[in-house]
């Protein structure tokens, strides 16, 4: 049996909230009435697609980590497990230092995707991305932490 990631969807919650949601594996994978919605934005976007909800919250100041690995054996024995972290335009220190301690979730991780100066401009949306293996998240980490830009 294939072990999955401890998380299904992560949540970061920056500005007034400082906490954070994991949202674990099912048994139907992903039940998207688990996420944790306040913001009225996000309510209405519950019954929506999971790509929208998560954008959604990137908008709205929250850094979004899927676990984008396919369990099927024979795409998992080909690529392995996969996630996808998505930033908001200016991560928090709370956010950063999250990010950081719960870095050994990610330990088994081959591919790590990172999507970030998420724009939505006329209902487009536009981003920078980043592929690589997990080290690519403590570099990431960096660039905000020194105060650096890409």
């Amino acid at each position: 049996m294939i072990q999955k990631l401890i998380f299904k969807n992560l949540i970061v919650h920056g500005d007034k909230q400082n906490s954070y949601d994991i949202v674990s594996h099912t048994e139907n994978d992903y039940n998207q009435s688990q996420l944790y919605v306040e913001n009225r934005e996000m309510q209405y976007l519950a019954s929506k697609e999971l790509q929208d909800m998560c954008l959604s919250s990137v908008l709205c100041g929250n850094i979004v980590t899927l676990d984008t690995t396919s369990y099927q054996p024979d795409t998992f024995k080909k690529e392995g497990k996969s996630i996808l972290v998505m930033f908001p335009e200016k991560p928090t220190e709370f956010h950063l230092q999250t990010i950081e301690d719960m870095l050994t979730l990610f330990e088994g991780v081959n591919i790590c995707r990172i999507w970030y100066d998420i724009a939505k401009t006329n209902g487009e949306i536009s981003c920078k991305a980043l592929k690589g293996n997990v080290d690519i998240i403590k570099d990431h980490l960096n660039h905000y932490q020194d105060g650096k830009s890409r």
